[in-house]
């Protein structure tokens, strides 16, 4: 019983290490204050990078953020210049139809 209570408390404060603590995790790298060459503005901080393009060449991108978390999905663009992820609204040729299997 001594031991699991020593234990325990070894648990709770020697491994919760605050932001004062010495083990405190810190990063070790700032993240890129610059957006990737292609990005598109689409809110404060936050953009749409190019990351290619499909089988008809339709361009896709995702969103990119230094600070703020994103959604990684595949986006693509509408005539207007919004963006989507239903690839039949994007302003490229039709998608390529499913092979039939024989």
């Amino acid at each position: 019983m001594r031991k699991s209570l020593w234990f325990t408390a070894l648990l709770l404060t020697g491994c919760a290490g605050g932001a004062d603590s010495p083990t405190a995790s810190v990063p070790t790298t700032a993240p890129t204050a610059n957006p990737p060459t292609g990005a598109i503005a689409v809110g404060e901080g936050v953009y749409q990078i190019p990351v290619g393009a499909d089988a008809t060449g339709c361009p896709q991108y995702t969103l990119w953020s230094a600070t703020d978390p994103v959604i990684t999905v595949i986006w693509y663009r509408r005539a207007d210049g919004s963006f989507t992820t239903d690839r039949r609204e994007a302003h490229c040729p039709p998608p390529e139809p499913p092979q039939n299997a024989r």
